[in-house]
Protein backbone atom coordinates (compact mmCIF):
# COMPACT_ATOMS: atom_id res chain seq x y z
CA UNK A 1 0.00 0.00 0.00
CA UNK A 2 1.48 3.33 -1.02
CA UNK A 3 1.44 6.43 1.22
CA UNK A 4 -1.50 8.02 -0.60
CA UNK A 5 -3.70 4.92 -0.22
CA UNK A 6 -2.76 4.63 3.45
CA UNK A 7 -3.71 8.28 4.08
CA UNK A 8 -7.07 7.84 2.33
CA UNK A 9 -7.81 4.74 4.43
CA UNK A 10 -7.05 6.60 7.67
CA UNK A 11 -9.29 9.48 6.60
CA UNK A 12 -12.11 7.08 5.76
CA UNK A 13 -11.79 5.34 9.16
CA UNK A 14 -11.75 8.65 11.06
CA UNK A 15 -14.77 9.92 9.14
CA UNK A 16 -16.69 6.70 9.75
CA UNK A 17 -15.85 6.68 13.46
CA UNK A 18 -16.87 10.33 13.80
CA UNK A 19 -20.18 9.64 12.07
CA UNK A 20 -20.80 6.62 14.31
CA UNK A 21 -20.03 8.68 17.41
CA UNK A 22 -22.48 11.38 16.32
CA UNK A 23 -25.16 8.75 15.73
CA UNK A 24 -24.57 7.26 19.18
CA UNK A 25 -24.80 10.68 20.84
CA UNK A 26 -27.94 11.52 18.87
CA UNK A 27 -29.58 8.20 19.72
CA UNK A 28 -28.60 8.49 23.38
CA UNK A 29 -30.93 11.46 23.79
CA UNK A 30 -30.65 14.11 26.52
CA UNK A 31 -28.18 13.40 29.31
CA UNK A 32 -29.61 13.16 32.82
CA UNK A 33 -28.65 16.16 34.90
CA UNK A 34 -28.33 16.16 38.69
CA UNK A 35 -28.06 18.93 41.27
CA UNK A 36 -28.17 19.47 45.02
CA UNK A 37 -29.75 22.64 46.43
CA UNK A 38 -29.08 23.55 50.07
CA UNK A 39 -32.06 25.82 50.74
CA UNK A 40 -32.03 28.31 53.62
CA UNK A 41 -35.66 29.42 53.84
CA UNK A 42 -38.00 31.14 56.25
CA UNK A 43 -38.85 27.75 57.77
CA UNK A 44 -35.28 26.49 58.21
CA UNK A 45 -32.80 24.57 56.08
CA UNK A 46 -33.16 21.53 53.84
CA UNK A 47 -31.28 19.74 51.10
CA UNK A 48 -33.26 19.20 47.89
CA UNK A 49 -31.98 16.72 45.30
CA UNK A 50 -32.95 17.30 41.66
CA UNK A 51 -32.51 15.10 38.62
CA UNK A 52 -33.93 14.85 35.12
CA UNK A 53 -33.22 15.01 31.40
CA UNK A 54 -35.64 17.46 29.82
CA UNK A 55 -36.92 18.92 33.10
CA UNK A 56 -35.30 18.91 36.54
CA UNK A 57 -37.51 17.41 39.26
CA UNK A 58 -37.06 16.40 42.90
CA UNK A 59 -35.43 12.96 42.93
CA UNK A 60 -38.07 10.46 44.16
CA UNK A 61 -35.33 8.07 45.32
CA UNK A 62 -34.20 10.57 47.98
CA UNK A 63 -35.90 11.63 51.20
CA UNK A 64 -39.51 10.57 51.62
CA UNK A 65 -39.85 10.09 47.83
CA UNK A 66 -39.86 13.89 47.50
CA UNK A 67 -36.14 14.56 47.08
CA UNK A 68 -36.05 16.51 50.37
CA UNK A 69 -33.56 15.84 53.18
CA UNK A 70 -34.19 17.82 56.37
CA UNK A 71 -31.10 19.30 58.01
CA UNK A 72 -30.97 18.54 61.76
CA UNK A 73 -31.00 21.57 64.05
CA UNK A 74 -33.39 23.60 61.88
CA UNK A 75 -37.20 23.72 62.16
CA UNK A 76 -40.12 26.09 61.58
CA UNK A 77 -39.86 27.12 65.23
CA UNK A 78 -36.08 27.47 64.94
CA UNK A 79 -35.37 28.50 61.34
CA UNK A 80 -31.89 29.87 62.08
CA UNK A 81 -28.88 28.52 63.99
CA UNK A 82 -25.58 30.14 64.96
CA UNK A 83 -23.25 27.13 64.85
CA UNK A 84 -21.96 26.98 61.26
CA UNK A 85 -19.56 24.11 61.99
CA UNK A 86 -22.36 21.81 63.14
CA UNK A 87 -24.60 22.96 60.28
CA UNK A 88 -21.88 22.20 57.70
CA UNK A 89 -21.22 18.80 59.27
CA UNK A 90 -24.94 17.91 59.24
CA UNK A 91 -25.33 19.00 55.61
CA UNK A 92 -22.26 17.02 54.53
CA UNK A 93 -23.52 13.95 56.39
CA UNK A 94 -26.80 14.09 54.46
CA UNK A 95 -24.95 14.54 51.16
CA UNK A 96 -22.53 11.66 51.84
CA UNK A 97 -25.17 9.26 53.16
CA UNK A 98 -27.33 10.08 50.14
CA UNK A 99 -24.40 9.30 47.80
CA UNK A 100 -24.52 12.86 46.44
CA UNK A 101 -20.84 13.84 46.82
CA UNK A 102 -20.31 14.02 43.05
CA UNK A 103 -23.38 16.20 42.42
CA UNK A 104 -22.91 19.94 41.81
CA UNK A 105 -24.11 21.94 44.84
CA UNK A 106 -25.66 25.39 45.20
CA UNK A 107 -26.75 27.30 48.30
CA UNK A 108 -30.03 29.20 47.99
CA UNK A 109 -30.80 31.85 50.62
CA UNK A 110 -34.34 33.28 50.62
CA UNK A 111 -35.44 36.75 51.68
CA UNK A 112 -37.49 35.09 54.40
CA UNK A 113 -34.37 33.47 55.86
CA UNK A 114 -32.39 36.72 55.69
CA UNK A 115 -35.22 38.50 57.53
CA UNK A 116 -34.96 36.07 60.46
CA UNK A 117 -31.53 37.42 61.39
CA UNK A 118 -31.03 40.71 63.25
CA UNK A 119 -29.48 43.35 60.98
CA UNK A 120 -28.04 46.74 61.83
CA UNK A 121 -27.92 47.75 58.17
CA UNK A 122 -31.32 49.22 57.16
CA UNK A 123 -30.63 48.21 53.55
CA UNK A 124 -30.90 44.56 54.65
CA UNK A 125 -34.58 45.02 55.40
CA UNK A 126 -36.39 43.31 52.47
CA UNK A 127 -38.99 46.09 52.63
CA UNK A 128 -36.34 48.69 51.80
CA UNK A 129 -36.39 49.96 48.19
CA UNK A 130 -32.58 49.59 48.19
CA UNK A 131 -32.60 45.99 49.42
CA UNK A 132 -30.12 43.73 47.59
CA UNK A 133 -30.19 40.19 48.97
CA UNK A 134 -26.64 39.24 47.94
CA UNK A 135 -25.30 42.03 50.18
CA UNK A 136 -27.21 40.68 53.18
CA UNK A 137 -26.30 36.99 53.35
CA UNK A 138 -26.04 36.04 57.06
CA UNK A 139 -22.50 35.33 58.26
CA UNK A 140 -23.65 31.92 59.51
CA UNK A 141 -24.67 30.89 55.96
CA UNK A 142 -21.42 32.21 54.47
CA UNK A 143 -19.38 30.40 57.12
CA UNK A 144 -21.31 27.16 56.57
CA UNK A 145 -20.64 27.34 52.83
CA UNK A 146 -16.92 27.99 53.36
CA UNK A 147 -16.59 25.06 55.77
CA UNK A 148 -18.49 22.76 53.40
CA UNK A 149 -16.33 23.84 50.44
CA UNK A 150 -13.16 23.15 52.45
CA UNK A 151 -14.25 19.74 53.73
CA UNK A 152 -15.69 18.57 50.39
CA UNK A 153 -12.92 20.19 48.35
CA UNK A 154 -15.33 21.59 45.77
CA UNK A 155 -16.74 24.96 44.76
CA UNK A 156 -20.30 25.70 45.90
CA UNK A 157 -22.32 28.43 44.18
CA UNK A 158 -24.71 30.67 46.14
CA UNK A 159 -27.97 32.23 44.90
CA UNK A 160 -30.09 34.88 46.61
CA UNK A 161 -32.38 36.32 43.92
CA UNK A 162 -35.53 34.54 45.06
CA UNK A 163 -37.84 36.45 42.73
CA UNK A 164 -35.79 35.65 39.62
CA UNK A 165 -35.30 32.00 40.56
CA UNK A 166 -38.93 31.23 41.36
CA UNK A 167 -40.19 33.16 38.35
CA UNK A 168 -37.77 31.19 36.16
CA UNK A 169 -39.13 27.95 37.64
CA UNK A 170 -42.78 28.99 37.22
CA UNK A 171 -42.26 29.86 33.55
CA UNK A 172 -40.26 26.68 32.90
CA UNK A 173 -42.84 24.46 34.62
CA UNK A 174 -45.73 26.08 32.80
CA UNK A 175 -43.88 25.79 29.49
CA UNK A 176 -43.09 22.13 30.19
CA UNK A 177 -46.78 21.36 30.76
CA UNK A 178 -48.64 23.80 28.52
CA UNK A 179 -46.01 25.06 26.09
CA UNK A 180 -44.22 28.40 26.20
CA UNK A 181 -46.30 31.56 26.22
CA UNK A 182 -46.59 33.35 22.89
CA UNK A 183 -45.28 36.90 22.55
CA UNK A 184 -48.89 38.10 22.43
CA UNK A 185 -49.39 36.75 25.98
CA UNK A 186 -46.83 39.16 27.42
CA UNK A 187 -46.32 41.18 29.62
CA UNK A 188 -46.34 38.59 32.44
CA UNK A 189 -46.92 39.29 36.14
CA UNK A 190 -45.94 36.62 38.68
CA UNK A 191 -47.11 36.99 42.30
CA UNK A 192 -45.44 34.77 44.89
CA UNK A 193 -46.11 34.31 48.59
CA UNK A 194 -43.58 32.33 50.62
CA UNK A 195 -43.57 31.48 54.31
CA UNK A 196 -42.23 34.92 55.26
CA UNK A 197 -41.74 37.15 52.22
CA UNK A 198 -43.52 37.93 48.97
CA UNK A 199 -41.96 38.44 45.54
CA UNK A 200 -43.61 40.35 42.71
CA UNK A 201 -42.09 39.79 39.25
CA UNK A 202 -42.89 41.54 35.96
CA UNK A 203 -41.57 40.29 32.61
CA UNK A 204 -42.30 42.85 29.85
CA UNK A 205 -41.60 40.58 26.85
CA UNK A 206 -40.09 37.19 25.94
CA UNK A 207 -36.40 37.19 26.84
CA UNK A 208 -36.58 40.50 28.71
CA UNK A 209 -34.92 40.86 32.10
CA UNK A 210 -37.53 40.51 34.85
CA UNK A 211 -38.31 43.41 37.18
CA UNK A 212 -38.96 42.39 40.77
CA UNK A 213 -39.69 43.57 44.29
CA UNK A 214 -39.56 41.73 47.61
CA UNK A 215 -41.22 42.56 50.93
CA UNK A 216 -41.98 40.90 54.25
CA UNK A 217 -45.65 39.93 54.50
CA UNK A 218 -47.77 41.15 57.40
CA UNK A 219 -51.12 40.18 58.84
CA UNK A 220 -52.37 43.71 58.49
CA UNK A 221 -54.88 45.78 56.55
CA UNK A 222 -53.60 49.08 57.89
CA UNK A 223 -52.65 51.90 55.54
CA UNK A 224 -48.84 51.69 55.91
CA UNK A 225 -48.81 48.04 54.83
CA UNK A 226 -51.33 48.57 52.03
CA UNK A 227 -49.23 51.48 50.78
CA UNK A 228 -46.06 49.37 50.87
CA UNK A 229 -47.64 46.58 48.81
CA UNK A 230 -49.12 49.03 46.31
CA UNK A 231 -45.80 50.83 45.86
CA UNK A 232 -43.98 47.55 45.23
CA UNK A 233 -46.54 46.39 42.66
CA UNK A 234 -46.96 49.66 40.78
CA UNK A 235 -43.17 50.22 40.62
CA UNK A 236 -42.54 47.08 38.59
CA UNK A 237 -45.58 47.61 36.36
CA UNK A 238 -44.49 51.11 35.40
CA UNK A 239 -47.91 51.91 33.97
CA UNK A 240 -48.17 48.66 31.98
CA UNK A 241 -50.85 46.04 32.43
CA UNK A 242 -50.07 42.32 32.19
CA UNK A 243 -51.74 39.96 29.73
CA UNK A 244 -50.83 36.86 31.78
CA UNK A 245 -50.86 36.70 35.59
CA UNK A 246 -49.56 33.85 37.73
CA UNK A 247 -50.55 33.45 41.41
CA UNK A 248 -48.21 30.78 42.76
CA UNK A 249 -46.72 29.30 45.95
CA UNK A 250 -48.84 30.08 49.04
CA UNK A 251 -51.08 32.47 47.12
CA UNK A 252 -52.29 29.46 45.13
CA UNK A 253 -53.21 27.65 48.36
CA UNK A 254 -55.16 30.72 49.47
CA UNK A 255 -57.09 31.08 46.20
CA UNK A 256 -57.97 27.42 45.57
CA UNK A 257 -59.53 26.41 48.88
CA UNK A 258 -61.79 23.41 49.49
CA UNK A 259 -64.81 25.72 49.73
CA UNK A 260 -64.44 26.72 46.09
CA UNK A 261 -65.65 23.40 44.71
CA UNK A 262 -69.14 24.60 45.63
CA UNK A 263 -68.82 27.45 43.10
CA UNK A 264 -69.92 26.08 39.73
CA UNK A 265 -68.16 28.70 37.58
CA UNK A 266 -64.81 28.59 39.37
CA UNK A 267 -64.90 24.81 39.72
CA UNK A 268 -65.68 24.29 36.03
CA UNK A 269 -62.95 26.66 34.84
CA UNK A 270 -60.23 25.64 37.29
CA UNK A 271 -60.76 21.88 37.28
CA UNK A 272 -61.89 21.77 33.63
CA UNK A 273 -65.01 19.91 34.69
CA UNK A 274 -62.83 17.00 35.87
CA UNK A 275 -64.60 15.25 38.79
CA UNK A 276 -61.46 13.32 39.73
CA UNK A 277 -59.46 16.54 40.07
CA UNK A 278 -62.19 18.11 42.21
CA UNK A 279 -62.38 15.01 44.41
CA UNK A 280 -58.72 15.45 45.36
CA UNK A 281 -59.28 18.87 46.93
CA UNK A 282 -58.58 18.50 50.66
CA UNK A 283 -56.95 20.71 53.27
CA UNK A 284 -53.57 19.39 52.05
CA UNK A 285 -54.36 19.74 48.34
CA UNK A 286 -51.71 21.51 46.26
CA UNK A 287 -53.39 23.45 43.44
CA UNK A 288 -52.02 21.93 40.23
CA UNK A 289 -54.20 23.04 37.32
CA UNK A 290 -52.87 25.37 34.61
CA UNK A 291 -56.40 26.40 33.65
CA UNK A 292 -56.85 29.93 32.39
CA UNK A 293 -59.04 32.03 34.69
CA UNK A 294 -60.44 35.53 34.49
CA UNK A 295 -59.77 38.20 37.10
CA UNK A 296 -63.39 37.87 38.21
CA UNK A 297 -62.72 34.23 39.19
CA UNK A 298 -59.80 35.20 41.39
CA UNK A 299 -61.64 38.18 42.87
CA UNK A 300 -64.70 36.09 43.76
CA UNK A 301 -62.46 33.46 45.39
CA UNK A 302 -60.99 36.11 47.66
CA UNK A 303 -64.22 37.92 48.57
CA UNK A 304 -67.11 35.45 48.33
CA UNK A 305 -65.90 32.46 50.33
CA UNK A 306 -64.64 31.62 53.79
CA UNK A 307 -61.16 33.01 54.47
CA UNK A 308 -57.90 31.13 54.14
CA UNK A 309 -56.95 30.09 57.67
CA UNK A 310 -53.54 28.45 57.29
CA UNK A 311 -51.54 31.70 57.17
CA UNK A 312 -53.09 35.04 58.08
CA UNK A 313 -50.31 37.17 56.56
CA UNK A 314 -50.60 35.35 53.21
CA UNK A 315 -54.36 35.88 53.23
CA UNK A 316 -54.09 39.58 54.12
CA UNK A 317 -51.45 40.18 51.45
CA UNK A 318 -53.46 38.35 48.78
CA UNK A 319 -56.57 40.40 49.51
CA UNK A 320 -54.59 43.63 49.35
CA UNK A 321 -52.98 42.65 46.02
CA UNK A 322 -56.34 41.70 44.48
CA UNK A 323 -57.96 44.92 45.67
CA UNK A 324 -55.07 47.02 44.29
CA UNK A 325 -55.39 45.26 40.94
CA UNK A 326 -59.14 45.91 40.87
CA UNK A 327 -58.74 49.59 41.78
CA UNK A 328 -56.04 50.17 39.15
CA UNK A 329 -57.52 47.93 36.41
CA UNK A 330 -54.39 45.76 36.49
CA UNK A 331 -54.90 42.60 34.49
CA UNK A 332 -58.61 43.17 33.89
CA UNK A 333 -58.28 41.51 30.46
CA UNK A 334 -55.48 39.11 31.45
CA UNK A 335 -55.51 35.34 31.71
CA UNK A 336 -54.83 34.12 35.25
CA UNK A 337 -53.03 30.91 36.18
CA UNK A 338 -53.09 29.67 39.78
CA UNK A 339 -50.94 26.75 40.89
CA UNK A 340 -48.53 25.51 43.56
CA UNK A 341 -47.35 22.71 41.30
CA UNK A 342 -48.51 21.26 37.98
CA UNK A 343 -49.39 17.89 36.50
CA UNK A 344 -48.40 16.38 33.16
CA UNK A 345 -49.79 12.99 32.14
CA UNK A 346 -50.67 12.31 35.77
CA UNK A 347 -47.12 13.18 36.90
CA UNK A 348 -46.41 15.99 39.37
CA UNK A 349 -44.28 18.85 38.02
CA UNK A 350 -42.73 20.88 40.86
CA UNK A 351 -41.94 24.59 40.70
CA UNK A 352 -40.26 26.86 43.24
CA UNK A 353 -37.21 28.97 44.05
CA UNK A 354 -34.96 26.00 44.90
CA UNK A 355 -35.92 24.45 41.54
CA UNK A 356 -34.93 27.72 39.89
CA UNK A 357 -31.58 27.58 41.73
CA UNK A 358 -31.01 24.06 40.37
CA UNK A 359 -31.89 25.27 36.85
CA UNK A 360 -29.44 28.17 37.21
CA UNK A 361 -26.71 25.80 38.38
CA UNK A 362 -27.20 23.61 35.30
CA UNK A 363 -26.90 26.50 32.84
Amino acid sequence: MNMHSFSMLCLLLLTSCGFAARVLVKNAGPIERKAVVVEFGGSGCKVVVYSGKEYLEPDPTKGEQDGVLRVPGFSKKKPIVEDSETAAANIQKLITEGELDDYPIVFFVSGGHIAKYPHTDPLCDPNSPSYVAENCIPDMVTDTREKLQASMKKSIAIETDEAKLEAMSVMAGFGHVEGALAASQYPVLILLGGSTSSQLVFIPSPGAAPLSRTFIMQNSFKVPYKTLVEQKLMEILGGSSPKSVFFCSNFAFAIVRPELISDAEFSYMYFRNDPDAKARVTEKYKPNQAAGLAFSNVESSVHRFLPYRRDAKVWATLQILVDIMAQNSVGEDATFHVFKELTKSGHIVKVGASHGAAMQLMR
